[in-house]
């Protein structure tokens, strides 16, 4: 059942199947970790969520350990990108974590102690320090492509003409190059899924080395 439609509706309580589990702020971020833990071979681990976007992400932390077949999750996942704000970002988190009753980890990427179950660990985007989001991760992997000069020349006329800075650069940057892509019409995570970011950039470690921990404590 992992990646039907129902895990990717916003919110879902669909019941839980998966002693690993995984909630994501939002659909893009849904998409990119699915197709990144297909790509590493533990889509079938790894149960992912749509915890919706903020703010009823952090409640959906609460809904959680309601829904039928929580009691059997052995490894939980949270990720959500820090925006401008890592260090609040973190306390976000780990205050719904605590108003949910479960482990709160001291550090982003730092899992807490099992037992009490489930283990708990959470991971901030583009990384733990830095203002940022799932698209600031996915522009750092294309450093080196061509298109990337083209893409900020296309922004900059914007701007120019507008005389308007952008809503959110990180967002144009993302949209705009997949725009440049054989199937420009993707979403973000959509084009992970189609393999648009290369996974073996070193960009991707990080994060790569969170989805492997899910299923560390289950192997």
């Amino acid at each position: 059942m992992n990646g039907a439609g129902e895990l990717f509706q916003a919110g879902t309580r669909a019941p839980i199947t998966h002693e690993a589990v995984l909630v994501t702020e939002g659909r893009d971020m849904f998409g990119f970790c699915l197709a990144f833990l297909r790509h590493l071979g533990l889509d079938q681990r790894v149960e992912v969520r749509n915890g919706g976007g903020l703010p009823a992400f952090h409640d959906y932390i609460q809904d959680l350990v309601n829904i039928n077949g929580f009691a059997d999750v052995v490894s939980l996942g949270v990720i959500r990108d820090n925006e401008t704000n890592p260090v609040g970002a973190f306390q976000a988190v780990c205050a719904g974590l605590q108003r949910a009753g479960l482990p709160v980890p001291g550090a982003p990427l730092q899992p807490t102690t099992a037992p009490p179950h489930p283990r708990v660990t959470v991971h901030l985007l583009p990384d733990p320090k830095t203002p940022g989001m799932l698209e600031t991760l996915c522009w750092r992997a294309l450093a080196g492509d061509q298109r990337l000069s083209c893409v900020e020349d296309y922004l900059d006329c914007i701007r120019k003409q507008t005389g308007q800075s952008l809503a959110c650069e990180e967002k144009s940057r993302i949209h705009s190059y997949i725009a440049g892509t054989e199937q420009p019409w993707l979403l973000l995570g959509q084009a992970a899924k189609a393999k648009v970011f290369p996974w073996t950039s070193a960009v991707f470690d990080e994060t790569m080395s969170f989805l492997q921990g899910l299923v560390g404590a289950n192997p």
